[in-house]
């Protein structure tokens, strides 16, 4: 019996000597990665994708470009959805207080997109210290049992957190997150409006793209796609599909090159045909002609009230109406973005998350 004892006092000593050198390890390996310093401020965009929504990843590029824009010393860098689940017990040892944490933008905020909900809960209960700020989102909770259950979990998370800050994209989202939450609420436009257009076309715009959704957001069946390529056919002889979501799961280099390649298709479109918020926004911002139908809850639709200034961006409910939307759009030729407002908007929140106090 004291020989047991014995045993498995020194297994106890020699698990807490490998925990320990394990520890160290990792540190040292994600200190690495992250290119993490001491005597630099480290600005961190949690949750960036590494599934093929490339609206999604042009949100993670737009974010990077402002906080180096905002804050040219910083350590600004992002973590995977998946690697921060893995990393995040050594990455509360590796990150200070001071440091900022971004979780980023989107429309996934509520019960429909469980895994991006997840990792806001879990960065807001393992990081009470720090700063945390969501960039503009879209909310949405389903009005069933499970939409109320997780709703009730996720405002009591976001509630316990002393400096939290959030923004919603669309007026619907900031009067529920005003409703629901504590901390400070900012409403602000899709942070993809912000970022410098990042391709030239190399070639003449030609035909029409169309750009819609075959996921749970389509409202949309086989049927009725086919009568929008059919529509599209009348006008035009060259109709290609395309969708700003790819299959499989990328390295942050790679989506970087398929976004941009993306928005290229956008820029050499003569007209886009869209259900999709960031089909929409690529169009906008590459100065393309643009018909956009909404999705099945408020995402898109509010979305379009930040850029219905742009006469070649038209916001359509019912697609009966396509047909004479789209003589107008066709006959389009100058087509400028301007973003200022959306700009200074922008210069607005910045300041307040660099270097405001809550």
């Amino acid at each position: 019996m004291k020989m047991s004892k014995q045993v498995s006092f020194v297994k106890r000593i020699w698990r807490a000597l490998y925990g320990t050198l394990e520890t160290r390890r990792r540190k040292k390996e994600l200190t690495q990665k992250y290119h993490i310093h001491k005597k630099r401020r480290n600005i961190v965009i949690i949750g960036t994708p590494n599934h093929g929504n490339l609206g999604d990843y042009a949100i993670y590029m737009a974010e990077e470009e402002l906080f180096r824009t905002y804050d040219p010393a910083a350590n600004v860098f992002g973590i995977h959805m998946t690697d921060f689940q893995n990393e995040k017990q050594i990455l509360k040892k590796v990150i200070s207080p001071e440091d900022l944490l971004i979780l980023t933008g989107g429309g996934n905020m509520g019960n429909q997109y469980m895994e991006d909900e997840t990792v806001r809960r879990d960065t807001i209960l393992e990081f009470p210290g720090n700063r945390i700020v969501i960039f503009p989102q879209t909310l949405y909770f389903t009005e069933d049992e499970a939409g109320r259950e997780e709703k009730e979990k996720s405002v009591q998370i976001y509630n316990g957190h002393k400096k939290l800050i959030i923004a919603a994209r669309d007026s619907v989202s900031y009067e529920q997150m005003k409703a629901l939450f504590h901390c400070p609420v900012f409403l602000l436009p899709d942070v993809v409006l912000t970022m410098k257009t990042p391709v030239k076309p190399d070639k003449r715009r030609e035909g029409i793209l169309l750009c819609l959704r075959s996921d749970c957001e389509s409202r949309f069946c086989t049927q009725e796609k086919q009568w929008i390529r059919n529509e599209a056919l009348k006008k035009r002889d060259k109709v290609s599909e395309t969708d700003t979501v790819i299959p499989g799961h990328l390295k942050l280099d790679t989506l970087k090159e398929k976004t941009l390649q993306k928005i290229g298709a956008f820029a050499t479109a003569e007209l886009v045909i869209t259900d999709r918020l960031h089909g929409m926004i690529f169009a906008a911002v590459t100065n393309t002609p643009c018909l956009v139908f909404s999705n099945y809850n408020h995402k898109v639709r509010e979305t379009y009230k930040w850029i219905s200034h742009l006469d070649y961006i038209v916001f359509l409910e019912n697609k009966e109406d396509m047909p004479s939307a789209l003589e107008i759009l066709l006959q389009k030729r100058e087509c400028k973005f301007d973003g200022r407002e959306i700009i200074s908007e922008y210069a607005e929140f910045m300041k307040e998350i660099m270097h405001g106090q809550n």
